[in-house]
């Protein structure tokens, strides 16, 4: 009994941490679709690409992010 619930436990905490980074990476998605937009937003949507937009905001962001993690 104590071996299943061991299991069931885990694998509670396995689902959890899954769904945590899904979430984070759901948070990151929006941060950087956010990030694309003001950049059209910028250029008053003319010229550009969308691709370039997504591209230049996920380094961004990406950069952002590796900033804010302790060393």
């Amino acid at each position: 009994m104590k071996t299943q619930q061991a299991t069931a436990t885990k694998s509670r905490k396995t689902i959890n941490r899954k769904a945590a980074s899904n979430d984070a990476g759901e948070n990151i998605r929006q941060m950087i679709a956010e990030a694309a937009y003001f950049h059209a937003e910028h250029r008053g949507f003319q010229g550009g690409s969308m691709d370039d937009d997504w591209f230049l905001a996920e380094a961004e962001i990406e950069a952002m992010l590796s900033e804010e993690q302790p060393h």
